[in-house]
């Protein structure tokens, strides 16, 4: 999925407009934590496609990969 990302960098824009800067990470982590309880698996896989991305150099909103409580 990574590879395919990276392939494609037009996939990867966000439109920012619309959510404020200084809760963006604040809501990103309510979000994360919501979708553990729910989807665990998807939530692992988007740590690991997040910090793939990370390691090739792209900012992802996450910067950590989230919280992944159980």
């Amino acid at each position: 999925m990574t590879d395919h990302f990276l392939a494609n960098p037009e996939l990867l824009t966000i439109l920012t407009d619309f959510i404020p800067k200084n809760d963006a990470a604040i809501r990103y982590g309510l979000i994360n934590n919501y979708r553990a309880e729910v989807a665990p698996a998807w939530v692992r896989l988007s740590a690991l496609t997040e910090a793939n991305l990370r390691s090739a150099g792209i900012d992802t909103p996450g910067g950590t990969g989230g919280s992944l409580r159980r």
